[in-house]
């Protein structure tokens, strides 16, 4: 008898499995998926402090006059994006990412837009990865692995512009 149920139940199991991924096959996404690397485009250096008031009316005005501080919020999101400005235009910004989002869709992202990162370098667990365009921008990406990977923050500067530590200035 016994010989009997335990390969019945290994069946039974197996054939709920295959129904459950059958029935989740287009229902379940990852939390980021309705991000995109557009939604920080009105943070890049050259864009004006004005539009991004309009859009973001409780940008906080931090420490130092010119360093800004606001929400990017989603329904399955919100995380903070600092960034500075010097007369009226934004030089560099920094975005602290949800560690629920998925490194391999962000940083998918950034190879899509970017091409292949100019400079890679890991230590440990992290990741850091530079790209440098040809629109004149540095943009940096970190992402980091435990159990999943996840990206840890952008941030994206011009060119030749001394980079900031956001998180030491404010």
């Amino acid at each position: 008898m016994q010989k009997i149920i335990i390969p019945f139940a290994f069946l039974c199991f197996s054939l709920f499995n295959v129904f459950a991924q059958v029935k989740n096959q287009g229902g379940i996404k990852p939390p980021n998926y309705e991000f995109s690397l557009k939604t920080l485009d009105q943070f890049n250096p050259g864009n004006k402090l004005e539009d991004i008031l309009k859009r973001y009316p409780k940008t906080q005005v931090l420490k130092a006059e010119n360093f800004y501080k606001t929400y990017i919020k989603h329904d399955s999101y919100r995380f903070p994006i600092f960034f500075k400005v010097e007369s009226g235009t934004v030089t560099s910004s920094f975005a602290r990412l949800p560690t629920f989002f998925l490194h391999n869709l962000f940083h998918k992202d950034l190879i899509t837009r970017y091409g292949k990162q100019d400079q890679y370098k890991k230590v440990d667990r992290a990741a850091l990865y530079i790209w440098n365009d040809e629109n004149g921008l540095k943009v940096t990406y970190k992402g980091e692995c435990t159990i999943t990977c996840f990206p840890s923050y952008i941030s994206i500067q011009k060119k030749g512009t001394q980079g900031i530590d956001f998180l030491k200035e404010v």
